[in-house]
């Protein structure tokens, strides 16, 4: 049974390869000219303008993605057993705990 896992990796691996990486090339930097410095109080002041103000629009579409949010969590934590299949599985369990126990 060796031989067939051992084909399967092989397999998998063969479909594998390193990926090209956009990596700067040293020369091609030490060409380029060095970034333009700029006073942070001119930078500062783009970014306020540009900056947007909260409508109330923006408020109630927040709200009701975050209320959307809690819902999908309150879903999530709900258990997918049934108390039936719970117990079904917990009996199964203690029954297994026992045989190991005596054997």
């Amino acid at each position: 049974m060796q031989a067939p896992r051992s084909l399967v990796a092989l397999c998998l691996l063969a479909g594998c390869s390193i990926p090209q990486l956009d990596t700067p090339n040293a020369a091609e930097i030490a060409r380029q000219d060095y970034p333009e410095l700029r006073p942070l109080s001119e930078l500062t002041a783009e970014a306020g303008a540009r900056s947007q103000t909260i409508t109330p629009g923006v408020t109630d579409g927040l709200r009701a993605r975050a209320a959307g949010l809690r819902a999908r969590a309150r879903v999530l934590r709900q258990s997918a057993l049934t108390p039936a299949d719970r117990e079904r599985i917990r009996s199964g369990l203690a029954r297994l705990n026992a045989a190991r126990a005596e054997g």
